[in-house]
Protein backbone atom coordinates (compact mmCIF):
# COMPACT_ATOMS: atom_id res chain seq x y z
CA UNK A 1 0.00 0.00 0.00
CA UNK A 2 3.10 2.04 0.71
CA UNK A 3 4.15 1.52 -2.93
CA UNK A 4 0.78 2.58 -4.54
CA UNK A 5 0.49 5.67 -1.90
CA UNK A 6 4.25 6.46 -2.98
CA UNK A 7 3.41 6.02 -6.86
CA UNK A 8 0.47 8.15 -6.61
CA UNK A 9 2.67 10.85 -5.40
CA UNK A 10 4.61 10.74 -7.78
CA UNK A 11 2.27 10.25 -10.71
CA UNK A 12 0.99 14.07 -9.43
CA UNK A 13 4.50 15.42 -9.37
CA UNK A 14 5.11 13.92 -13.13
CA UNK A 15 2.00 15.39 -14.02
CA UNK A 16 2.32 18.91 -12.65
CA UNK A 17 5.40 19.58 -14.54
CA UNK A 18 4.29 17.71 -17.65
CA UNK A 19 1.13 19.12 -18.53
CA UNK A 20 1.14 21.71 -21.62
CA UNK A 21 -1.38 22.00 -24.52
CA UNK A 22 -8.27 18.34 -35.87
CA UNK A 23 -11.91 20.17 -36.94
CA UNK A 24 -13.90 18.19 -39.23
CA UNK A 25 -17.72 19.39 -38.31
CA UNK A 26 -19.80 16.27 -37.30
CA UNK A 27 -22.71 18.11 -36.79
CA UNK A 28 -26.38 15.99 -35.30
CA UNK A 29 -29.42 17.37 -35.06
CA UNK A 30 -29.75 19.12 -31.80
CA UNK A 31 -31.72 18.54 -28.93
CA UNK A 32 -35.40 20.08 -28.91
CA UNK A 33 -34.53 21.27 -25.41
CA UNK A 34 -32.81 24.89 -26.19
CA UNK A 35 -34.01 28.47 -26.85
CA UNK A 36 -32.79 30.12 -29.91
CA UNK A 37 -32.77 33.44 -31.57
CA UNK A 38 -33.66 34.45 -34.65
CA UNK A 39 -30.01 35.45 -35.83
CA UNK A 40 -27.21 32.68 -36.30
CA UNK A 41 -23.82 33.47 -35.11
CA UNK A 42 -19.93 32.07 -35.49
CA UNK A 43 -18.21 31.59 -32.26
CA UNK A 44 -14.75 30.68 -32.47
CA UNK A 45 -12.65 29.27 -30.08
CA UNK A 46 -9.78 27.12 -28.36
CA UNK A 47 -9.45 24.09 -26.16
CA UNK A 48 -6.27 24.77 -24.11
CA UNK A 49 -4.34 23.74 -21.16
CA UNK A 50 -2.01 23.76 -23.76
CA UNK A 51 -3.10 23.83 -27.02
CA UNK A 52 -5.75 19.89 -27.06
CA UNK A 53 -6.08 18.62 -30.38
CA UNK A 54 -8.69 15.91 -31.54
CA UNK A 55 -10.66 16.66 -28.65
CA UNK A 56 -14.58 16.30 -29.06
CA UNK A 57 -16.28 19.67 -29.01
CA UNK A 58 -19.69 20.37 -28.77
CA UNK A 59 -22.81 22.84 -27.36
CA UNK A 60 -24.33 21.46 -24.36
CA UNK A 61 -27.89 22.16 -24.27
CA UNK A 62 -29.86 19.34 -22.33
CA UNK A 63 -26.99 19.09 -18.95
CA UNK A 64 -26.42 15.70 -19.31
CA UNK A 65 -22.57 15.99 -20.14
CA UNK A 66 -23.12 14.00 -23.12
CA UNK A 67 -22.72 15.38 -26.85
CA UNK A 68 -25.55 12.61 -28.09
CA UNK A 69 -28.04 14.55 -30.23
CA UNK A 70 -25.86 18.13 -30.18
CA UNK A 71 -24.17 20.02 -32.28
CA UNK A 72 -20.42 18.34 -32.29
CA UNK A 73 -17.26 19.15 -33.60
CA UNK A 74 -13.43 18.50 -32.81
CA UNK A 75 -10.42 20.71 -32.41
CA UNK A 76 -8.44 21.12 -35.22
CA UNK A 77 -4.26 20.93 -34.61
CA UNK A 78 -3.94 24.00 -32.95
CA UNK A 79 -7.03 23.31 -30.68
CA UNK A 80 -9.50 26.09 -32.53
CA UNK A 81 -13.39 24.81 -33.23
CA UNK A 82 -16.06 26.78 -34.56
CA UNK A 83 -19.82 26.46 -34.29
CA UNK A 84 -22.36 28.47 -36.46
CA UNK A 85 -25.40 28.37 -34.26
CA UNK A 86 -28.56 30.65 -33.42
CA UNK A 87 -28.84 28.79 -29.97
CA UNK A 88 -28.76 31.28 -26.67
CA UNK A 89 -29.28 28.73 -23.94
CA UNK A 90 -25.86 26.47 -23.81
CA UNK A 91 -22.42 25.72 -22.82
CA UNK A 92 -19.56 24.50 -25.07
CA UNK A 93 -17.89 21.26 -23.44
CA UNK A 94 -15.09 19.26 -24.79
CA UNK A 95 -13.51 16.16 -24.14
CA UNK A 96 -10.33 14.08 -24.24
CA UNK A 97 -7.55 15.15 -26.79
CA UNK A 98 -4.46 15.24 -27.25
CA UNK A 99 -2.49 17.40 -25.54
CA UNK A 100 0.21 19.46 -28.56
CA UNK A 101 3.08 20.76 -26.18
CA UNK A 102 3.24 16.68 -24.68
CA UNK A 103 1.52 14.14 -27.48
CA UNK A 104 0.11 13.40 -24.14
CA UNK A 105 -3.22 11.72 -24.23
CA UNK A 106 -6.35 13.67 -22.16
CA UNK A 107 -9.23 10.86 -22.21
CA UNK A 108 -11.86 11.89 -19.81
CA UNK A 109 -10.89 14.75 -19.69
CA UNK A 110 -14.08 17.11 -19.26
CA UNK A 111 -13.54 20.89 -19.78
CA UNK A 112 -16.83 23.43 -19.69
CA UNK A 113 -17.20 26.73 -20.72
CA UNK A 114 -20.80 28.72 -19.54
CA UNK A 115 -20.04 31.89 -19.90
CA UNK A 116 -20.15 31.99 -24.12
CA UNK A 117 -23.73 32.65 -24.36
CA UNK A 118 -24.04 35.37 -21.81
CA UNK A 119 -21.14 37.29 -23.28
CA UNK A 120 -22.39 36.88 -26.81
CA UNK A 121 -25.77 37.73 -26.06
CA UNK A 122 -24.36 40.94 -24.30
CA UNK A 123 -21.74 41.99 -27.04
CA UNK A 124 -21.83 43.06 -30.69
CA UNK A 125 -19.45 41.54 -33.39
CA UNK A 126 -18.02 45.65 -33.76
CA UNK A 127 -17.22 45.59 -29.99
CA UNK A 128 -15.42 42.48 -29.83
CA UNK A 129 -11.55 42.62 -29.34
CA UNK A 130 -10.90 38.89 -29.31
CA UNK A 131 -10.59 36.23 -31.84
CA UNK A 132 -11.47 33.35 -29.50
CA UNK A 133 -13.11 31.93 -26.43
CA UNK A 134 -11.46 30.02 -24.32
CA UNK A 135 -12.36 26.09 -23.21
CA UNK A 136 -9.84 25.11 -20.40
CA UNK A 137 -9.31 23.81 -16.58
CA UNK A 138 -9.64 27.96 -15.76
CA UNK A 139 -13.56 28.01 -17.35
CA UNK A 140 -14.16 24.26 -16.20
CA UNK A 141 -12.94 25.41 -12.28
CA UNK A 142 -15.21 28.86 -12.43
CA UNK A 143 -18.38 26.23 -13.92
CA UNK A 144 -17.92 23.92 -10.93
CA UNK A 145 -17.27 26.94 -8.15
CA UNK A 146 -20.49 28.35 -9.04
CA UNK A 147 -21.84 24.76 -7.44
CA UNK A 148 -19.77 24.07 -4.76
CA UNK A 149 -20.05 27.82 -3.81
CA UNK A 150 -23.70 27.39 -3.20
CA UNK A 151 -23.54 24.60 -1.52
CA UNK A 152 -21.82 26.50 1.88
CA UNK A 153 -23.74 26.97 4.93
CA UNK A 154 -22.37 30.91 4.64
CA UNK A 155 -22.29 31.70 0.97
CA UNK A 156 -19.40 33.82 0.00
CA UNK A 157 -18.63 35.28 -3.91
CA UNK A 158 -14.88 35.16 -4.87
CA UNK A 159 -14.07 34.93 -8.60
CA UNK A 160 -12.15 32.11 -9.68
CA UNK A 161 -9.19 34.82 -10.00
CA UNK A 162 -9.57 34.98 -6.34
CA UNK A 163 -9.73 31.51 -5.72
CA UNK A 164 -6.37 31.05 -7.80
CA UNK A 165 -4.48 33.72 -6.77
CA UNK A 166 -5.32 35.17 -10.55
CA UNK A 167 -4.37 38.79 -11.82
CA UNK A 168 -8.03 40.44 -11.85
CA UNK A 169 -7.58 41.75 -14.92
CA UNK A 170 -7.49 38.21 -16.45
CA UNK A 171 -10.75 37.37 -18.03
CA UNK A 172 -10.27 33.24 -18.30
CA UNK A 173 -12.96 33.48 -20.88
CA UNK A 174 -11.34 35.35 -23.70
CA UNK A 175 -7.55 35.56 -22.69
CA UNK A 176 -5.16 32.96 -24.13
CA UNK A 177 -3.23 32.60 -21.63
CA UNK A 178 -1.13 29.83 -23.93
CA UNK A 179 0.03 32.33 -27.38
CA UNK A 180 0.82 34.93 -24.29
CA UNK A 181 2.51 32.59 -21.57
CA UNK A 182 6.01 35.00 -22.55
CA UNK A 183 3.65 38.02 -22.24
CA UNK A 184 3.77 38.60 -17.95
CA UNK A 185 3.50 37.34 -15.45
CA UNK A 186 -0.63 37.39 -16.01
CA UNK A 187 -0.37 34.78 -18.12
CA UNK A 188 2.35 32.14 -16.58
CA UNK A 189 0.18 32.34 -13.49
CA UNK A 190 -2.71 31.10 -15.49
CA UNK A 191 -0.85 29.11 -17.56
CA UNK A 192 0.74 27.15 -14.57
CA UNK A 193 -2.64 26.91 -12.50
CA UNK A 194 -4.42 25.37 -15.54
CA UNK A 195 -1.75 22.56 -15.88
CA UNK A 196 -1.99 21.92 -12.25
CA UNK A 197 -5.87 21.68 -12.18
CA UNK A 198 -5.61 19.24 -15.41
CA UNK A 199 -2.77 17.08 -13.42
CA UNK A 200 -4.53 16.40 -10.07
CA UNK A 201 -8.09 15.25 -11.87
CA UNK A 202 -6.19 13.00 -14.46
CA UNK A 203 -3.94 12.23 -11.38
CA UNK A 204 -6.97 11.27 -9.48
CA UNK A 205 -9.59 9.93 -12.00
CA UNK A 206 -6.79 7.09 -13.18
CA UNK A 207 -6.24 6.36 -9.54
CA UNK A 208 -9.58 5.23 -9.26
CA UNK A 209 -10.57 4.01 -12.56
CA UNK A 210 -7.38 1.74 -12.03
CA UNK A 211 -8.20 0.16 -8.04
CA UNK A 212 -12.49 0.48 -8.56
CA UNK A 213 -12.05 -0.75 -12.68
CA UNK A 214 -14.44 1.84 -13.62
CA UNK A 215 -14.46 4.12 -16.88
CA UNK A 216 -14.55 7.63 -14.35
CA UNK A 217 -14.90 11.20 -16.62
CA UNK A 218 -13.04 13.91 -14.51
CA UNK A 219 -16.59 16.18 -13.51
CA UNK A 220 -16.66 14.41 -10.05
CA UNK A 221 -13.33 15.31 -9.54
CA UNK A 222 -13.03 19.06 -10.97
CA UNK A 223 -16.38 19.49 -8.61
CA UNK A 224 -14.62 17.60 -5.14
CA UNK A 225 -11.75 19.69 -5.29
CA UNK A 226 -13.07 22.99 -5.94
CA UNK A 227 -15.74 22.29 -3.44
CA UNK A 228 -12.33 22.18 -1.31
CA UNK A 229 -10.75 25.10 -2.55
CA UNK A 230 -14.04 27.27 -1.52
CA UNK A 231 -14.02 25.60 1.80
CA UNK A 232 -10.71 26.55 2.61
CA UNK A 233 -11.11 30.09 0.96
CA UNK A 234 -14.18 30.67 3.12
CA UNK A 235 -11.96 29.77 6.05
CA UNK A 236 -8.65 31.76 5.18
CA UNK A 237 -9.57 34.55 2.88
CA UNK A 238 -6.44 33.83 0.55
CA UNK A 239 -5.52 31.52 -2.58
CA UNK A 240 -5.29 28.26 -2.52
CA UNK A 241 -1.38 26.87 -3.16
CA UNK A 242 -2.34 23.27 -4.93
CA UNK A 243 1.69 22.45 -4.36
CA UNK A 244 0.36 22.45 -0.80
CA UNK A 245 1.12 19.46 1.18
CA UNK A 246 -1.96 20.04 3.34
CA UNK A 247 -4.19 20.86 0.67
CA UNK A 248 -2.84 17.53 -1.66
CA UNK A 249 -2.94 15.24 1.52
CA UNK A 250 -7.23 16.33 2.53
CA UNK A 251 -7.80 15.86 -1.42
CA UNK A 252 -6.24 12.36 -1.36
CA UNK A 253 -8.71 11.72 1.57
CA UNK A 254 -11.62 13.12 0.12
CA UNK A 255 -11.12 10.49 -3.01
CA UNK A 256 -10.71 7.74 -0.59
CA UNK A 257 -14.05 8.87 0.95
CA UNK A 258 -16.26 9.90 -1.47
CA UNK A 259 -15.23 6.77 -3.79
CA UNK A 260 -14.64 4.00 -0.85
CA UNK A 261 -10.59 3.10 -2.31
CA UNK A 262 -9.42 1.94 0.84
CA UNK A 263 -6.20 3.66 0.52
CA UNK A 264 -4.08 3.39 4.16
CA UNK A 265 -2.80 6.61 5.07
CA UNK A 266 0.07 5.00 6.67
CA UNK A 267 2.81 7.18 5.77
CA UNK A 268 3.00 10.69 4.80
CA UNK A 269 5.03 11.46 1.42
CA UNK A 270 3.96 14.21 0.88
CA UNK A 271 6.52 16.83 1.84
CA UNK A 272 9.10 14.58 -0.15
CA UNK A 273 6.85 15.21 -3.20
CA UNK A 274 6.66 19.47 -2.40
CA UNK A 275 10.52 19.59 -1.82
CA UNK A 276 10.88 17.92 -5.39
CA UNK A 277 8.06 20.27 -6.67
CA UNK A 278 9.80 23.50 -4.90
CA UNK A 279 13.02 22.59 -6.97
CA UNK A 280 11.78 22.32 -10.14
CA UNK A 281 10.26 26.06 -9.60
Amino acid sequence: MLGFRLSLYLLVLVLLISCGGGGDNSSQNPSDNFSSSSSSKTIDGLVVDGYIRNAEVWLETTDDFSNLEEIATSSDVQGRFSFNTSLTDYRIQSLGGIDLDTNNSLDGLFLINDQIDNIELNITDANKTWENYIVSPLTTAEYFLTKSLSNLENPITPSINELLGLDQNLNVNISNHVSNINNGFMYAKAYEKGNQLTSLVLSLTRMINDLKSNSQDTNELFQMILDKLALDYQSSQTAANLESSLFLEALIENTNTKFNLLVSPTINVIPDVVSELNALD
